[in-house]
């Protein structure tokens, strides 16, 4: 017996989770596995400069988390036309 299914196309948008915290940043030592744990970015930065004069590392990278959400438009809440407006990056079809 042979199944058949019926795609359809649906537009989505992605766009910044709205509960979710915003730039979430971590400092990392290049040299070493210490980092700074999740902070805001000028406490992160006080932790790579201490982290330097301590342990004489000098290379750090910056990891920054932020959260999305892809909604659809055909079943997107009432609350969520911030969602599918246009976002900077976002692909159209």
């Amino acid at each position: 017996m042979t199944t058949k299914a019926l795609y359809r196309y649906v537009d989505h948008s992605i766009g910044p989770e709205p509960a979710a915290e915003r730039d979430m940043e971590e400092m990392g030592c290049t040299s070493c596995p210490e980092t700074s744990g999740c902070l805001p970015f000028a406490e992160c930065q006080t932790w790579a400069l201490k982290h330097a004069g301590r342990m004489a590392h000098f290379g750090y990278r910056l990891i920054t988390t932020n959260y999305y959400r892809v909604v659809r438009h055909e079943d997107s809440p009432p609350e969520a036309p911030a969602l599918l407006a246009p976002n900077p990056g976002q692909v159209e079809r």
